[in-house]
């Protein structure tokens, strides 16, 4: 793990266990927002096929 990645890491572990649960809320939302093209496309097709 990288020097910054480590740093952060601990800097949030002291936060409070609230303020941990919205890090990680925020976190992972940011996560899911991302988008992979090429899985939209396929799923597209799919959906395309069985509806066909």
């Amino acid at each position: 793990m990288a020097k910054p990645t480590r740093e952060l890491e601990s800097k949030a572990l002291k936060l409070s266990p609230r303020q941990r649960a919205r890090l990680a809320q925020r976190l992972i939302s940011s996560l899911e927002r991302e988008v992979d093209a090429d899985a939209e496309k396929l799923w597209r097709q799919e959906a395309e096929r069985r509806l066909g």
